[in-house]
């Protein structure tokens, strides 16, 4: 929603600003996880749940940030599986 497209506006506007500080930012999706508020939707569209553990995301996520350059992954959206995810 439009929460969500506003955090990635700010996020790179602080990527932006910040480049002489060496700064790090980024959003970062977590995937369609297997919570109390994805296996209901998951559900509520056919499947038996969320196709991401709650585990596998995790570990992603932290992989993602371990490995962040502000070269490489600073002012650009990811995915937990460490894809880009286009605007």
């Amino acid at each position: 929603g439009a929460s969500k497209a506003a955090v990635n506006y700010v996020t790179k506007k602080i990527h932006q600003e910040h480049k002489k500080d060496g700064l790090i930012a980024f959003p970062l999706h977590p995937g369609f996880v297997q919570t109390d508020l994805g296996n209901p939707f998951a559900k509520s569209v056919g499947m038996d749940q969320a196709p991401v553990t709650i585990e596998d995301s995790i570990k992603g996520q932290l992989k993602v940030i371990d490995g962040a350059t502000r070269e490489k992954t600073s002012g650009r959206f990811w995915s937990f599986d460490g894809k880009e995810l286009v605007w």
